[in-house]
């Protein structure tokens, strides 16, 4: 299975550590992508894609775009930031639009499966997940994407927080991909686990 891991995060942490254990599962062919590596134009809300196919950009995020769906699966890593996606996962999926309104490239979506792996520093605060997850479960149904479930990971702040737990968990994102279900973020906190305030 050829997999595309997309990593969000403006450094390199605990989302991207994760991505990395993700890609390293069995059994695929990884590659990943930093969008803090690439020029990230956001949208202009020009309108010109639903004038005619493309992006007024012809940038990265373009291109990684047009590579989207030779891909039979997705990874995507973020953090938690003010309880969302970071902003570099904002931009990339904002840029989304072109690919939206001319459905030229979604042509090619049948079968692309997507997971999403998210981190935050707090514990007890699962209605971040659960924004994070819709946003992303958003631009899947956009871009005709199959959304197959998240991983989530609380009380991962600083740099060297995740267990091996955690680590083992990221490679279920694979599983996930091949038609597993981890589903939505807890409603309070996960067992074994102390809340923790701000």
């Amino acid at each position: 299975m050829r997999v595309l891991g997309i990593g969000a995060s403006p450094r390199k942490g605990n989302s991207e550590a994760l991505l990395d254990e993700a890609l390293s599962a069995k059994h695929i062919q990884g590659e990943k992508v930093n969008l803090r590596k690439l020029k990230l134009n956001p949208c202009l809300s020009c309108g010109r894609c639903e004038k005619r196919p493309g992006c007024v950009f012809k940038d990265e995020i373009s291109a990684l775009y047009d590579r989207l769906y030779d891909f039979e699966g997705i990874i995507f890593s973020s953090p938690v930031y003010f309880g969302s996606l970071a902003a570099q996962a904002k931009v990339f999926i904002d840029r989304a639009q072109f690919a939206w309104a001319g459905r030229h490239l979604m042509q090619r979506s049948r079968g692309v499966k997507a997971v999403l792996l998210v981190v935050a520093g707090m514990r007890n605060r699962p209605d971040f997940f659960r924004n994070a997850e819709e946003i992303f479960k958003i631009w899947c149904i956009c871009l005709g994407l199959e959304y197959r479930g998240g991983l989530y990971f609380p009380g991962v702040d600083a740099v060297g927080d995740l267990t091996a737990d955690d680590r083992r968990r990221a490679r279920e994102a694979v599983r996930l991909l091949l038609g597993g279900r981890e589903g939505s973020p807890p409603s309070s906190v996960e067992v074994g686990e102390q809340p923790n305030s701000l």
